[in-house]
């Protein structure tokens, strides 16, 4: 249990952060089962109450990030601003007690960065569909502009590939370090190729929190490798996480870094003893990784999803399966696509327009997502792994028995508390919304043309 040693002290960083320097008090439990482990774990908390700063009432900032928040990076630290202003990562900003009250437009590398995404975007607009447009600057270079199926893609589980995640990182290194080894480059140069890769491709992406944490495992590792040594992925997964979470405090709060950490310390964790359980099935060697990986994800980040919207997708781990042959090659080909001419986007818009099919097709489904409590999805996927463990087939029956009984049980009429709970593609005939209100003077009706009726209006 060597690899967990840095746990601990991991876990320390991160309730420091989110609860407070009293959990301190805590370290002190561990001194009669590691001296070593007490020092170790108030040291790293105390690193984590001396990098929590809190912000001034004025400064100047960079954007890092300008999704639904707008994040801001200052001197130590990286604050969450809510505006309905956009503007391009890389602006310079003047912030005054949280209000964005002057900005100048990015500079150096952050122009650069931003002219290849702006270009990118035009020439995917240009030679691909509603698909590739959707998928390919998402998957490529983390740009959201031309994509309007986001939550299509996190109804069926597939919204880590809406986005640039830390699986990129992993296509991206692997790559140049196959295509180097191919052309016969020594060790040291296939690591240094394979680091200069990802610092390009983190620079052009930005910071992304699974991409950071994917970057910071991945420099790990080949920091290992340049010193031909092993390092143990759970060990270089905590002590990423512990780096990044004192490089950004923010982080802490943040649920797509708990997603891709629970994302990867499920696979971790979880891949050989379901992939072992797997096996009595006797499916082709590439399904049952497939599967088990996909299953290893979903056990680990099913609770923080249902935590975080209430919801889980039951499709999930069949919608991974599916797209998991054609997310590679996109990558690969999409980068290759963003310097080459803008024909070479035919080559990747099939793999894109699988992905995109395979989420339609299952979201279109009458039972997609369910709703759902942490404590539930524990349970249930709980005997799901238990009965992998002891009746492998008699598991997999019970569940595809219930997953086909769910899907064609569509009731006509759907009821939901508010508007907001309506699905994205709803199969019903009719939807009942019980929230209270003024009446419309108009007709609703979803984008589907499913009538909304407000039974609680008056």
């Amino acid at each position: 249990m060597r690899e967990l040693r840095l746990l601990p002290a991991f876990a320390m960083v991160w309730a420091v952060l989110l609860w407070g320097p009293w959990v301190l008090l805590a370290a002190p439990l561990a001194w009669r089962w590691s001296r070593g482990q007490v020092v170790l774990m108030a040291t790293a908390g105390l690193a984590a109450v001396l990098r929590d700063v809190p912000a001034p009432e004025s400064y100047v900032g960079t954007v890092v990030s300008s999704g639904k928040v707008l994040e801001v990076a200052r001197p130590g630290a990286v604050d969450a601003l809510f505006t309905d202003e956009r503007f391009p990562d890389g602006t310079r900003v003047v912030v005054e007690h949280g209000v964005i009250t002057a900005h100048a437009p990015p500079e150096g590398w952050w122009a650069f960065a931003g002219a290849v995404k702006e270009h990118f975007r035009a020439k995917v607009a240009a030679h691909t569909g509603a698909a590739g447009q959707n998928l390919i600057p998402a998957m490529v270079l983390g740009d959201t502009e031309l994509q309007s199926h986001s939550e299509l893609y996190a109804d069926t589980g597939l919204s880590h590939l809406s986005a640039v995640s830390g699986s990129n990182i992993s296509i991206v290194t692997t790559t140049v370090f196959v295509a180097a080894r191919l052309l016969g480059a020594g060790p040291k140069l296939q690591v240094g190729l394979a680091l200069s890769a990802m610092a390009f491709f983190v620079g052009l992406v930005g910071p992304e929190p699974s991409v950071l944490r994917a970057s910071v495992t991945g420099l790990v590792g080949l920091a290992a490798v340049a010193n031909s040594a092993r390092m143990q992925p759970a060990h270089a997964l905590c002590l990423g996480g512990i780096f990044l979470l004192l490089y950004r405090p923010d982080l802490a709060t943040n649920f797509g870094f708990a997603l891709s950490m629970a994302a990867t310390a499920g696979l971790i964790a979880l891949f050989p003893a379901l992939y072992r359980m797997l096996a009595p099935l006797r499916l082709p060697d590439v399904v049952t990784r497939a599967l088990a990986v996909a299953m290893a994800a979903d056990i680990a980040t099913l609770p923080l999803v249902a935590a975080m919207t209430g919801r889980v997708s039951l499709v999930s781990v069949l919608a991974n399966v599916l797209v998991a042959p054609a997310a590679p090659p996109l990558t690969v080909l999409g980068l290759a696509s963003v310097a080459l001419p803008g024909p070479v986007l035919n080559l990747v818009e099939p793999f894109a327009w699988w992905i995109h099919t395979v989420a339609v097709t299952l979201d279109g489904l009458p039972l997609t997502t369910v709703a759902a409590a942490p404590a539930t999805v524990v349970l249930v996927y709980g005997w799901i792994v238990a009965g992998l463990a002891w009746r492998p087939r008699a598991t997999v029956g019970i569940v595809a028995v219930v997953l086909v009984a769910a899907s064609v049980d569509s009731r006509t009429v759907l009821t939901v508390p508010t508007d907001e709970d309506i699905p994205a593609h709803p199969a019903a005939e009719k939807i009942v919304v019980l929230e209270k209100g003024p009446a419309h003077d108009y007709p609703s009706v979803t984008k589907d043309g499913i009538p909304v009726e407000y039974p609680h209006r008056r």
